[in-house]
């Protein structure tokens, strides 16, 4: 892991500025070195109890790795957005490892609201990426990740497939796809569906996007049902509806 002594005034902050640390931990020298805001020594600490045999499966550490990285990425400061240039794809990765040691999801439940800002981070850099027609980054590097972070998460599994639809991935397009649209269709027919807020605006690029890659492709009446499909998950959104009242009308 990447590691620098970096005495600027982020490292420096007052002790009286508290953050929100790890929710349900015991580690309490990470606790004390993430409230102060020693960020880059909580990380570089975390980081000794993962390599260590006692701590290696405990998914404290991660986390609190993934929480640092993640105030990395929205840091002001030149010295630390320069070194820790992939710093949101990190902390992403570290939370994926926390839920894969936090076999009763404690952690993970307990810690909603960080892994919510977290998720939302990545869902507008992947946005940002897909609008740069770089969908193999916006792919690799984090929707595919968000998926293992949540794997039962199938708006996010539709996003991904459209995705690899977009980078002429097929094979992976159709698995993600193949998966996701039955679940999805599943909870559309039980009445009841709403679309999580998290994901909303990505899933309603997603169907844009796809149902547009249909229809160039001369899939007018495929195009036709996913936009359909959209508008029955996302009957609201203003842009699905401007893209089904062409493909309607």
């Amino acid at each position: 892991m990447k590691y620098i002594l970096l005495f600027t005034a982020y490292c420096l902050l007052p002790t009286a500025y508290c953050y929100s640390q790890v929710i349900g931990g015991e580690l309490v020298k990470l606790e004390e070195l993430y409230d102060k805001g020693k960020f880059e020594d909580c990380a570089y600490k975390a980081e000794t109890y993962t390599e260590s045999e006692k701590y290696a499966k405990n998914p404290e550490p991660y986390l609190y790795i993934s929480m640092c990285y993640y105030e990395f990425h929205f840091s002001e400061d030149v010295k630390i957005k320069e070194y820790y240039k992939s710093a949101l794809k990190d902390a992403l990765k570290y939370a994926v490892k926390m839920r894969n040691y936090d076999k009763e999801a404690n952690f993970y439940n307990d810690n909603k609201d960080y892994l919510d800002k977290l998720r939302q981070a990545c869902l507008d850099e992947a946005k940002a990426l897909v609008d740069k027609k770089d969908y193999s980054k916006a792919s690799s590097y984090y929707y595919k990740q968000l998926i293992k972070l949540d794997p039962d998460n199938y708006e996010l599994l539709f996003v991904k497939g459209v995705c690899d639809a977009l980078m002429r991935n097929s094979s992976e397009a159709y698995k993600s796809l193949n998966d996701a649209m039955p679940e999805l269709k599943k909870s559309a027919e039980a009445g009841t569906y709403k679309a999580p807020k998290l994901i909303e605006k990505s899933l309603s690029d997603a169907f844009i996007n796809y149902s547009t890659l249909l229809k160039d492709q001369s899939y007018a009446d495929s195009a036709k049902s996913i936009i359909m499909f959209g508008k029955i998950l996302l009957p609201t959104d203003k842009a699905v509806d401007e893209q089904f009242k062409k493909f309607t009308n």
